[in-house]
């Protein structure tokens, strides 16, 4: 496959966020995928790069936001509305509040207080939803153009959600008790089941090993980044 990747500066930081641009196909019939948009600046100049070299009519076939962090989203929020999109893929937290429910201190909780808390995410579904885009998630299995979605899977996403910073806190009895990072779930085949062992561990409890990947260097990362779109 004929494929080309640009990586877009983001912010000044020692840990920035991404902007990247994705062509793919063949010269004369190629198509755009852009991951995450970095910070509000990064989307300007995603914008900007974007109709230099692609024209001032390009248009993108998917719009990947591999976590909700703001500085992967914020950006995405200007392509969005100044480029024709086909595709969003994201995960949506209170979207997915029925299933995480169980693993929550509070089983009382609503969808409307975990979407308070994710405001860029809103809006970037707001401008997604008036422009006419298609809205999917993205869990282990999804096709997003020639990529195959290997992380995260539902289950996994849902663990780790009452794990994230900006939602209320988890039942850590429940998840413990789960010992999901085990992989108990059954997978549909053997590829599936041995990732479903790599992916993110739960926050606190479980140390790094063999089939539990923590991504540490210094330090541990968060639930969120955990839940990050992985694309092969």
């Amino acid at each position: 496959m004929n494929c080309e990747i640009e990586f877009l500066a983001v912010g000044s930081g020692s840990k920035p966020g991404d902007a990247i641009i994705v062509r793919y196909g063949e010269e004369n019939a190629y198509e755009l995928m852009v991951v995450d948009g970095g910070n509000n600046e990064a989307g300007e100049a995603m914008v900007a790069h974007l109709k230099k070299y692609f024209g001032e009519g390009v248009a993108l076939s998917h719009v990947v936001l591999t976590h909700s962090d703001a500085d992967h989203a914020s950006g995405l929020r200007e392509v969005l509305r100044e480029i024709p999109v086909e595709n969003l893929w994201l995960h949506i937290p209170w979207m997915h509040l029925d299933d995480a429910l169980p693993f929550f201190k509070n089983e009382n909780l609503t969808s409307d207080a975990i979407k308070k808390e994710y405001d860029i995410v809103s809006e970037i579904v707001e401008i997604a939803e008036s422009r006419g885009c298609t809205i999917y998630p993205a869990f282990q299995g999804s096709t997003i153009g020639p990529f195959t979605v290997l992380n995260p899977s539902k289950y996994a996403y849902v663990r780790l959600l009452p794990q994230f910073d900006r939602t209320p806190d988890p039942d850590e009895e429940k998840l413990r008790s789960e010992n999901w990072w085990l992989g108990k779930m059954r997978q549909p085949s053997v590829f599936a089941g041995l990732f479903e062992k790599a992916v993110a561990t739960a926050q606190k409890w479980i140390k790094e090993s063999w089939y539990g990947e923590r991504l540490k260097d210094g330090g541990v990362t968060s639930a969120s980044n955990e839940t990050s779109i992985v694309l092969f």
